[in-house]
């Protein structure tokens, strides 16, 4: 049909760029070419590599879900997988560039003594916490030892230990569920120890100023800004126990007037802002709001345990596509790491993969094992909680068998 080729039309754009008019084929007439930006300044053909570390480390290494971090970020699926694969093949880091990697690129160590540091914001507008509000509120109870406030509340139900305000404290839970391998102190560097009240960080914008990647980094550093500038003498030691240099674990609580404006998380800033000469890694994103008749709800133990949880590599076990707790949560209440609701023992395989314990295999046979429960095999290391019985379909394929006592999970 004697339609031009497609390398022929290119040859004629590229001459009329050139302003070049005498080449056959071509209309006698103006030729209007129009400014056309592809990509923003603020999101980039190709991103900085800080950008794609990041994204790596929360989808291959703390566990989120690639599909939240490419909605977060506003690059496909495809490009963070291609991210990936790059990094894996990669022979030297400086395929990709030296600044590529930041600092450690693996989960949180969790056999030791850590630091949990919690931190609690609100923002640009909002009162919550003045004048005896959220969590200064005063916490009437006539029981003694009571807490004075509902933040000297929530200092109990993270640190607590027999504490009856606890109720089985944030730091009990790690301690059991590791045998003892685990032991986390929360630190909270805003309170008042004369009342029991706390000293509220207000962030310069408004809540949803803070949502996405960046914005969060922004979040961060504004964060150690203020921290660094109102406590001058907070000790690194106390905040990185295993003294690597990083904070253990920096948790975000974000006051907020109703919940929806954050999905609960944790990532990675990667370590270049400093708290007290200590770069800030792992932190967990937790919402919380406060009625003054019912204290602070959206926030509890279970929800940090299971953000927490996530810093040693776990995932979520629930489907990413998550509609029913009938039919996405194939674990059901058996880890922490699923439906939300009570403190279950971790599954013996996730404690594994923890570095908690070592669950033997075993050939499909007759035979008879004896399973205890998980506090008398940590106390007896000759005793099991769990053993995997191999199948003879795949290599990696085995079925998990673990004893769990009638009445708890």
């Amino acid at each position: 049909m004697e339609y031009p080729s497609s390398s022929t039309l290119y040859r004629w754009y590229e001459r009329k760029l050139a302003e070049k008019t005498n080449y056959r084929g071509s209309l006698d007439k103006p030729y209007i070419i129009k400014e056309k930006i592809i990509n923003a300044p603020n999101h980039p053909r190709i991103p900085d590599t800080s950008l794609k570390l990041d994204a790596i480390k929360c989808c291959f290494s703390i566990g989120e879900g690639v599909e939240y971090v490419s909605r977060d970020i506003g690059y496909s699926r495809a490009s963070i997988y291609s991210w990936y694969r790059k990094i894996c093949t990669a022979t030297t880091v400086g395929i990709i560039g030296s600044s590529f990697i930041t600092g450690p690129m693996h989960a949180a160590s969790a056999i030791g003594e850590f630091a949990n540091v919690v931190v609690l914001v609100r923002f640009n507008g909002d009162t919550q916490g003045d004048n005896g509000t959220g969590f200064n509120k005063p916490y009437n109870s006539t029981i003694t030892n009571a807490p004075r406030t509902y933040w000297e509340s929530l200092i109990r139900k993270f640190n607590g230990v027999n504490d009856t305000f606890a109720g089985g404290s944030f730091k009990e839970y790690l301690r059991d569920m590791s045998g003892g391998q685990h032991m986390v102190e929360s630190v909270f560097p805003q309170t008042n120890s004369n009342d029991g009240t706390v000293y509220y960080l207000t962030m310069d914008k408004t809540v949803d100023e803070y949502k996405g990647y960046v914005q969060e980094i922004q979040l961060i550093k504004e964060i150690a800004n203020q921290l660094n500038t109102k406590y001058p003498n907070l000790d690194g030691k106390m905040i990185d126990k295993d003294n690597d240099g990083v904070v253990d674990n920096l948790m975000i609580i974000a006051s907020v007037q109703s919940h929806g404006h954050f999905v609960v998380h944790v990532t990675n800033a990667g370590n270049d802002t400093k708290l007290a000469g200590k770069g800030i890694g792992l932190y967990n994103l937790i919402e919380t709001a406060f009625s003054d008749t019912s204290g602070y709800y959206g926030f509890n133990n279970h929800t940090a345990a299971h953000e927490y949880i996530h810093t040693f590599g776990v995932p979520d076990y629930y489907r990413q596509s998550y509609v029913s707790e009938a039919s996405d949560t194939p674990v059901g209440i058996w880890d922490p790491m699923c439906i939300p609701g009570g403190r279950p023992w971790p599954l013996a395989v996730t404690r594994e993969v923890i570095g908690w314990t070592k669950v033997d295999e075993i050939q499909p046979q007759n035979g008879e094992y004896t399973l205890y429960e998980a506090s008398a095999a940590y106390k007896d290391e000759n005793k099991r909680q769990a053993i995997k019985v191999k199948t003879p379909f795949f290599p990696t394929e085995y079925f998990a068998i673990e004893y769990r006592k009638k009445g708890e999970r």
